[in-house]
């Protein structure tokens, strides 16, 4: 496992927009900064978020973080569908 670090909070939400939200056709669309960072937050985040922690809180589980990444990936809003009958997404085994 590794650590990233960056230097400033703008740096930080450009790696984190580059790398974790990655913009059809490449196109990277301007960092959101203070209440614009937060305004972008709460319309994209902090639902899915919030849902998460509270079913995190009331699974208790060994190990929270793993838990939690886990049911992010799981209840990803933007993970894409496949609306075809009896198409089965089969997910690689690690």
């Amino acid at each position: 496992m590794g650590l990233y670090g960056t230097v400033s909070v703008e740096e930080m939400f450009t790696t984190l927009l580059m790398v974790y939200l990655p913009s059809p056709a490449g196109i990277v669309e301007p960092v959101p900064y203070r209440q614009d960072a937060k305004d972008y937050l709460s319309r994209t985040v902090n639902k899915t978020l919030i849902k998460g922690l509270t079913e995190l809180c009331k699974k208790k589980p060994q190990e929270p973080i793993l838990w939690l990444s886990d049911w992010l990936i799981d209840n990803n809003p933007n993970k894409p569908r496949i609306n075809q009958p009896g198409y089965q997404v089969v997910e690689p085994e690690d």
